[in-house]
């Protein structure tokens, strides 16, 4: 099942000057995204488990797979930055496995 959300807002970010994407666990884009990611999938940033989260395909573009912590779904939601406000997602996928 997937899904798109033209109302989806960017998560804000405490970021500033050019952008650069972070992938480092903890740190303050990697924290950003994976907010980003649990809103894009309607769930609670503190009650997921983060499976993977890496590259979207470009620079601006990350793709991450979540679950909440029951794991009674898996999502793999696709996130994109808007400079100054940081990341928003912009598509959702519900999977029917987990392939991460």
């Amino acid at each position: 099942k997937n899904y798109e959300n033209e109302n989806w807002k960017p998560v804000g970010t405490t970021q500033t000057g050019e952008h650069v994407t972070d992938f480092t666990k903890d740190a303050t884009d990697w924290n950003e995204m994976k907010k980003a990611l649990a809103y894009g999938a309607g769930l609670d940033e503190n009650n997921i488990i983060l499976y993977w989260l890496g590259n979207g395909g470009a620079a601006n573009k990350a793709t991450g797979t979540i679950s909440p912590k029951d794991k009674s779904a898996t999502y793999r939601v696709y996130i994109e930055w808007v400079d100054g406000s940081g990341w928003k997602p912009y598509k959702v996928e519900q999977l029917k496995a987990n392939d991460r």
